[in-house]
Formats: C-alpha cells, sequence, structure tokens
C-alpha cells in the first residue's frame, strides 16, 4: 500500500521536477496531469497551509532534480511527453547514471516524508484509496 503510494507522489513529483514548455502538446499533457492530481487532492480537504507547503515541496524538489540531470535528459524527457508518453514512461526512457540514481532515490524518499508528514492519516488513506480505484488507468 505505502508502496503504491509512494510511487503516485514519485510520478506526482517527477512531472513537476522534469516538465518546462517545449511545445503545446506537451503543454496539454502536463495540464492533464496536473488537473487530474489537483482533483485527488481537491477531495482531500488540503488546507491552505497545507496546499502551500506542498507547493513548497514541490519548488525545492524540482530545484534538487534539475541539479542532477543533464540537459540531454531533459531534452529526452520533455520529448517523451511532448509525443504523448506517460510521465512513467518519459522517467524510464532516461538513462539514469549509478550516481545520479542513487541521487534521485534520496531526493525523492525526502520528498514523500516530507509530504506524510504534511498530510494526515485520514488524508493518506483517502489518497491510497483513491488511487486504487483509478488503478489500471493512466494518470
Amino acid at each position: 500500500m505505502k508502496l503504491k503510494f509512494f510511487s503516485v507522489i514519485l510520478s506526482i513529483a517527477t512531472i513537476t521536477v522534469l516538465t518546462a514548455p517545449i511545445a503545446a502538446n506537451a503543454q496539454s499533457n502536463r495540464q492533464q496531469f496536473r488537473q487530474r492530481y489537483q482533483d485527488a487532492l481537491s477531495n482531500l480537504n488540503l488546507t491552505s497551509e497545507q496546499q502551500a507547503q506542498l507547493q513548497q515541496i514541490g519548488r525545492e524538489t524540482r530545484s534538487q532534480m534539475q541539479t542532477i540531470l543533464t540537459p540531454a535528459q531533459r531534452e529526452t524527457f520533455q520529448s517523451a511527453i511532448a509525443s504523448g508518453k506517460s510521465v512513467q514512461q518519459a522517467v524510464r526512457s532516461i538513462d539514469f547514471s549509478p550516481s545520479q540514481r542513487s541521487k534521485v532515490r534520496s531526493i525523492m524518499q525526502s520528498h514523500r516524508q516530507k509530504v506524510q508528514n504534511i498530510l494526515t492519516e485520514e488524508q493518506r488513506q483517502q489518497l491510497r484509496q483513491q488511487m486504487r480505484s483509478r488503478r489500471g488507468r493512466r494518470w
């Protein structure tokens, strides 16, 4: 269960971390993903403080990830999104070095822990349930 929750958070962080406008199609994919994520979060009744904290975590994670990726890796990701691939497929298209993988894992573990600390147990359970109900559908 926790793994599924974390994989969702990883996907969310990845899209916010790695995306930048490069084409109308890519922009549309990002907007659709963000809208679905926002819809899921809106059902959690987040306080304005929680929303602000999540946004700050996203900015911090994006900044950390951008220092790890090479320009070529960013381009690979952006091109995959622009061609209509899912975030997970786009991430898989990046050839991470062992050092990068280690750094990404560390950043994402920190990200997940921060997000967990913001959500209440009830909110975590609601999010897990929403993700389970969406299983099989592309985010």
